[in-house]
């Protein structure tokens, strides 16, 4: 005869969560010991806030991912319209024409620094983290503070090999081997914060930019990217 059976539990692991929270975890490809450890901590079982910082199509393509994955962004934040063409038409972003195509509230501020009314609207949302993918600007510290998670930066390249803009770019003009995605906690320095993910690729021989832009898209919208490092900022854990 067999005694009953008990489950060791976490620290701050959920002791009880329903079966819709559980079989949206597993959608998004995170197994029940993760999904119960989210709901631990207040993450699972209701929808995230993150505002998003962005302007090219790389960045469009995490927008997508985040909405994809049913993550509630109250704001988005993009580069102003700029001129295009012999005519000078204004055009979106690539950030800014997905976000208004859902709707989504958006913001195309000039500058950042002594910007009280963006401010006040992101302290208003209570977010739990901004998650910022070439954006082109460096945040001031009156935002970074902003939100319960920090603010999180997908960066097309390995830290500190390359930091700040065109990465991609110098990487392959620097004949390195390889390069990658990294996501990080942001600080007040240039991409100096700690890094909570990192995926690594080979560079081909003879591959272009925009072909490199292309792979490293696709890592950095992989459906647990988001979840995992979610994970390790409430956890602390090291890059895996």
């Amino acid at each position: 005869m067999t005694g009953p059976r008990f489950r060791w539990q976490f620290p701050g692991e959920a002791a009880s969560v329903d079966e819709e929270t559980l079989a949206a975890g597993a959608r998004h490809g995170l197994d029940e010991r993760v999904t119960r450890l989210l709901a631990g901590r207040g993450v699972a079982g209701s929808a995230a806030l993150d505002a998003f910082f962005g302007t090219p199509e790389f960045a469009a393509a995490s927008l997508q991912a985040l909405l994809d994955a049913g993550v509630d962004v109250p704001l988005v934040v993009t580069q102003p319209d700029r001129p295009v063409g012999r005519h000078a038409e204004l055009r979106p972003s690539a950030v800014g024409a997905l976000a208004a195509s859902r709707g989504l509230p958006t913001e195309k501020p000039e500058t950042l620094r002594a910007n009280a009314g963006l401010v006040a609207r992101l302290r208003e949302a209570r977010l739990d983290a901004i998650a910022v993918v070439a954006y082109g600007r460096i945040l001031p510290s009156e935002i970074l503070a902003l939100p319960r998670l920090g603010c999180v930066n997908v960066h097309a390249s390995l830290l500190p090999r390359w930091r700040g803009a065109s990465p991609i770019q110098a990487a392959i003009l620097a004949g390195d081997a390889e390069t990658g995605v990294v996501t990080m906690r942001m600080e007040e320095g240039l991409d100096t914060g700690p890094v909570y993910l990192e995926r690594r690729v080979a560079i081909g021989e003879r591959e272009t930019s925009g072909e490199l832009s292309g792979r490293l898209q696709l890592l950095a919208i992989h459906r647990t990217h988001f979840h995992r490092c979610r994970l390790n900022i409430e956890f602390g854990s090291r890059p895996g």
